[in-house]
């Protein structure tokens, strides 16, 4: 009988590591595709600057 509780609370326990385990890497996969989309997005802002730069082939020329 004690047994078989010892086994049931070990069991119980392995589930929720096993649940920790796995909120913890569902927070970190949503924490890697957040910081993946604001690169993406900084690299959009950036290449739209560039853009901005390249359409004024003279920014410095005081006659244009």
């Amino acid at each position: 009988m004690v047994l078989l509780a010892s086994i049931r609370l070990e069991k119980e326990f392995m589930l929720l590591n096993l649940k920790t385990y796995l909120e913890l890497q569902k927070r970190l996969f949503l924490r890697i595709i957040q910081r993946g989309i604001q690169l993406d997005t900084n690299v959009t802002r950036i290449a739209d600057q560039f853009k901005v730069v390249r359409s004024n082939p003279y920014p410095l020329d005081p006659f244009a």
